[in-house]
């Protein structure tokens, strides 16, 4: 910036375009070495997701701060307000912010935080089944562990038969269907929901398509599956407010009546 001042002189406006490329304290500490260049503006330093985490940047700098020609609107949203308008609990909506995934660890980060409500273990949905839960909290953004992370474990219902079963990522494109019984009648095209055992993920909501099944060396079946969500492709996400809120049908759950049945209902 000391080149480029000193070439252009003081009578030409300058900006900065940062893409995206900061956090809320990274940013500040740009705008405050930013400030004896006499900017017009920095643009888009952090997500434009979140008002607070922008309102305090600005507070913290001298430098004007403006967002970038994104233009939003309710059709960019569309199927994630269907979804929020089908589901009985209190949701949020929030932009996708980097894909963090490296090797066997598969994470997103999304530009909603502590300051906002968010909760460590909030799951987190997309329009055509579950994404993941939040793992870590920052004040103005949220780390999400997808289904696929080598280390996440979500506890599922064959839809056709109402088999029980675990479902833990292979920090890679699909997924694996654990602790099936060789005896027990699963095939290719099953459909899994969560089953809300383990006290994170309400029950009935998608999570994958039996892809393949296999004798497997031991008692249990080998059983690879597809999930219903591809994370590379979101652009935001849905996080349930489920804290203190039944999450398995009849223990009360907020909803139409018939629980898991229902919830299957909502998501396509």
């Amino acid at each position: 910036m000391d080149a480029i001042r000193e070439a252009v002189g003081d009578e030409v406006h300058l900006a900065l375009d940062c893409h995206w490329a900061f956090d809320v304290t990274s940013a500040v500490g740009l705008g405050r070495a930013l400030e004896p260049y006499n900017l017009m503006w920095i643009e888009d330093p952090i997500p434009a997701g979140s008002p607070k985490a922008l309102a305090k940047l600005r507070s913290e700098i001298a430098v004007p701060v403006c967002v970038g020609e994104v233009l939003e609107t309710r059709y960019a949203f569309r199927e994630l307000l269907e979804l929020r308008s089908r589901i009985h609990y209190p949701s949020r909506v929030a932009r996708i912010v980097a894909n963090e995934s490296l090797g066997p660890q598969r994470t997103l980060l999304v530009s909603l935080g502590s300051s906002d409500g968010i909760t460590l273990d909030m799951p987190v949905l997309a329009p055509h089944g579950v994404v993941g839960r939040v793992i870590a909290l920052a004040p103005h953004t949220a780390k999400v562990q997808l289904i696929t992370d080598a280390g996440s474990g979500t506890a599922v219902t064959v839809a056709r038969t109402r088999l029980q079963g675990l479902v833990s990522g292979r920090g890679g494109d699909t997924l694996l269907l654990r602790y099936i019984p060789k005896l027990e009648d699963v095939r290719p095209g099953d459909r899994l929901v969560t089953s809300c055992l383990d006290r994170i993920y309400p029950a009935g909501f998608p999570l994958g398509t039996v892809l393949r099944v296999a004798a497997g060396s031991g008692p249990m079946k080998e059983i690879e599956v597809f999930p219903a969500v591809d994370a590379s492709r979101l652009e935001e996400v849905l996080l349930l407010e489920v804290e203190g809120r039944p999450l398995c049908p009849g223990s009360g759950r907020a909803g139409d009546g018939d629980g898991e049945a229902s919830a299957e209902a909502e998501i396509p």
